[in-house]
């Protein structure tokens, strides 16, 4: 028999009690879309995803694997997962500061090599028509050759790489 307890919501009084409390500063409300307290209210789910799903987590250690992120989440942190502010199955939220960073600095590469690239194949003189679409016209021949070479082609390898930074297909 379970000894019911007013005002302590069933709790039994002896059964240790667990608290988990996630703290916003504005930045990183801004970054999730929260301009508002209303949007802010409206968001709780989305921002309880971000925060137990991405953000932090409780996993199971496994002594065959030292790979932490492989590490399965533990049934505790299932729970605190599950918590709902009254809209399941809410995508947690993305933290857009986070996509721009990582935009900007594939850009930066992309560029760079791109730079690299036609000034190593430009040979003794740069002929100066020489410009940005040039380049990406000569590089798309040589990626068909490159995919053929692989068995594979360009937009097979998005979606794998897709998945593998975690977006669905």
């Amino acid at each position: 028999m379970v000894r019911r307890h007013p005002g302590r919501n069933d709790w039994n009084g002896n059964d240790p009690i667990t608290r988990v409390e996630m703290r916003y500063e504005r930045e990183i409300l801004h970054e999730c879309g929260c301009e508002t307290v209303e949007e802010t209210l409206d968001r709780q789910d989305a921002l309880w995803g971000y925060s137990t799903q991405q953000w932090l987590r409780h996993t199971v250690p496994q002594a065959q694997e030292s790979n932490r992120s492989r590490w399965p989440t533990s049934v505790w942190w299932a729970v605190v997962q599950g918590a709902s502010f009254g809209k399941p199955q809410t995508a947690p939220a993305q933290r857009q500061k986070a996509h721009a960073f990582h935009e900007e600095r594939i850009l930066a590469a992309i560029f760079g090599y791109l730079e690299s690239w036609a000034a190593y194949t430009a040979g003794k003189r740069v002929d100066p028509s020489l410009d940005l679409s040039t380049v990406l016209h000569a590089l798309a021949d040589k990626g068909d050759e490159h995919y053929l070479r692989k068995g594979s082609d360009f937009y097979v390898e998005a979606l794998k790489r897709r998945k593998r930074i975690g977006y669905p297909a």
